[in-house]
């Protein structure tokens, strides 16, 4: 039977529980830089800095492949790295027989799988031997001297984030490799 005085004190104690719920959250949130006006802080004593080049809205890396120096385009919204074919072969990469297929802005593109054995992000992050996708020149010609892409399978592995105001990846030391010497 429904009763009219239990039903208001559930109702009541509804919301009570979600006011005291929303505050709480709120005040935790705030802390952290969401939803008030305070900056997300971060200690990055346990991250590896990585300089940026910024060209208007694009962050370029400088990378080493297998020894040569070239740059990377730095693309979050990339699921896989990828390198240029023409970079595949001038840098010694080594082919692993593995195919996908990649969608993007231009259309679709058939990727084939590789190795880098001494891959290095910046000056002295060392990534080691990275598996990486080998596809048709993704820039056209339009970015001369950058060969390839850097994407989100870096940035989630090692929890990498863009610090926009100072031009710095940085990726969480924790799970790099050691670069045996």
């Amino acid at each position: 039977m429904f009763n009219k005085s239990n039903h208001c004190r559930v109702l009541i104690y509804d919301v009570l529980f979600c006011f005291v719920f929303q505050c709480v959250l709120f005040s935790h949130s705030a802390e952290a830089g969401f939803g008030g006006h305070q900056s997300l802080r971060i200690s990055t004593r346990d991250y590896v800095e990585i300089p940026l080049e910024k060209d208007g809205n694009a962050f370029f890396l400088n990378v080493s492949i297998n020894g040569h120096k070239t740059k990377f385009l730095l693309d979050t919204g990339a699921t896989s790295s990828v390198l240029s074919s023409s970079a595949q072969e001038k840098y010694d990469v080594i082919l692993t027989g593995r195919k996908a297929v990649f969608s993007g802005i231009s259309g679709q593109t058939t990727g084939l799988g590789a190795i880098i054995n001494d891959f290095v992000l910046g000056e002295n992050v060392f990534l080691g031997k990275f598996r990486i996708w080998i596809i048709p020149d993704p820039f056209q010609n339009r970015r001369p001297g950058v060969a390839g892409i850097l994407g989100e399978d870096v940035l989630s592995k090692y929890d990498g984030f863009i610090d926009h105001n100072s031009n710095r990846l940085f990726l969480k030391k924790k799970g790099l490799p050691k670069r045996n010497r």
